[in-house]
């Protein structure tokens, strides 16, 4: 009779074990890991058994494939390693065969006993002489029945627990027999947005803005060109309204390159303000007016340059004869100077180049379409005369109090770009791209 007892129980064990294999493979994401885990290093046993009475696995894995009582005996935390044990969770998990000293530690949790210790566990781990890779299967039965049992102790699935925090609910806590969901969330695990919020382009949830001018992204609200204020119910700075009510520049502003193109003809721009509010170099907003494509459309330069290569002769040496050994070569001349030069003394915002439209703004934009630029060693000074230099400068002197930026965008801003696709070894190209901010003001540059 014994002995067909003991068939039975062994049976029901490996049965056990084999229901709680494929949990091996089953994964947490990270924040209801973290949760478990907090859970367990504060002793909390009966909020473990009251999430794995509906449904939490014990045994499930973290992102580097380690359950949580293996996390616990890595740190060597006896007290998320005890409640990890109480709550059902396998101590021979193949995740604890390669954990260094993992026998010792085992030891010096449950040893000296205690009246207090569950001394089934105890005798599982400390009175038996197999290594714990081959108490696998019956130690996770053994520890599977004491989770059971625990399980058929919690009535209701933890019905009446005073829980502060469960792995299960995402955003709130556990109460009773439901998951209660902090403000803005809902849901049976409280992963859901409630009614009146939205994510926003976020993880979180966030109440509804009425963005009056703009969008909504988390909290805030972001606004259109123009406008300003919590809700974007204003106009920024630097703008008003007009007469239908929209946000529009101030009149009063002043422009060095007031004929909206997006590429600097004037070759110089002298702005010297006084009276004034707001102040621009270049002014670039595409999207409305009528404009000029020196560039592409969604470009924007104070200087550019598209260059094809010239054929240049050049003198490279001398024969034994005293004369001249010529060659022709491919050389671009570049010879672009474009500067913007303010003077400001007025309050009002400095720009040196301002755009809401372009992709792209550079100080100094240079294609060279052949061989490019070649110098070879040469000292000829016909190579020498011939101009090859391009520069790009803005210089601001400001005295007021606003704020002053070099350039100002809503996309890439670079200070200069040389491309070629085919340049000459030794090739040689003179650029010069500077922003120069002189400020005397209480406003930031």
């Amino acid at each position: 009779m014994i002995l067909r007892l003991f068939r039975f129980v062994l049976l029901l064990v490996l049965c056990l074990f084999a229901s709680k294999s494929e949990a091996y493979l089953q994964t947490l994401n990270p924040e209801s890991f973290n949760r478990l885990y907090a859970l367990a290093a504060q002793g909390d046993v009966s909020s473990i058994m009251n999430a794995v009475s509906r449904g939490l696995n014990v045994d499930a894995l973290n992102s580097e494939g380690d359950t949580g009582l293996c996390v616990a005996a890595k740190r060597r935390n006896k007290t998320a390693y005890k409640s990890f044990i109480r709550s059902g969770a396998n101590g021979s998990h193949p995740c604890t065969w390669e954990i260094s000293g993992y026998q010792n530690f085992q030891n010096s949790v449950w040893a000296p006993a205690t009246k207090n210790q569950d001394t089934a566990v105890v005798a599982n781990y400390t009175g038996s002489a197999w290594s714990w890779k081959k108490k696998a299967l019956v130690g996770a039965g053994v520890v599977a029945l004491i989770a059971g049992g625990a399980l058929a102790l919690s009535s209701g699935g933890g019905g009446g627990s005073k829980n502060k925090e469960d792995p299960n609910c995402l955003h709130g806590y556990w109460k009773g027999d439901v998951c209660v969901c902090a403000t803005g969330y809902s849901g049976t695990k409280c992963d859901a947005c409630a009614s009146g919020y939205d994510h926003y382009g976020t993880k979180e949830c966030y109440k509804h803005l009425n963005c009056e001018h703009g969008y909504q992204k988390g909290n805030k609200c972001v606004c259109n060109t123009g406008y300003g204020g919590n809700l974007c119910q204003g106009c920024a700075d630097g703008y008003g309204k007009d007469s239908t009510g929209i946000c529009v520049l101030l009149s009063g502003d002043i422009y060095g390159n007031d004929s909206n193109s997006n590429y600097n003809y004037h070759n110089t721009i002298s702005i010297n303000n006084q009276d004034y509010a707001n102040v621009y170099g270049m002014f670039y907003d595409a999207g409305d007016t009528i404009h000029w494509h020196y560039l592409d459309a969604d470009k924007f330069a104070n200087t550019y340059k598209r260059a094809e290569s010239q054929k240049v002769i050049i003198v490279t040496g001398q024969d034994s004869e005293g004369k001249d050994e010529t060659e022709e070569v491919d050389y671009v001349p570049l010879n672009e100077h474009h500067t913007i030069e303010i003077s400001n003394e007025s309050d009002g915002r400095v720009y040196g180049m301002y755009s809401n439209n372009a992709n792209t703004i550079y100080n100094l934009y240079i294609v060279v379409e052949g061989s490019g630029i070649v110098a070879k060693g040469t000292t000829s000074e016909e190579l020498r005369s011939l101009p090859g230099l391009a520069s790009a400068n803005i210089d601001i002197y400001n005295k007021g109090d606003g704020y002053v930026y070099g350039i100002w965008g809503n996309g890439e801003i670079l200070s200069g770009e040389f491309n070629t696709g085919s340049a000459a070894d030794g090739s040689e190209a003179k650029l010069n791209s500077s922003i120069n901010i002189y400020n005397n003001g209480a406003g930031n540059a």
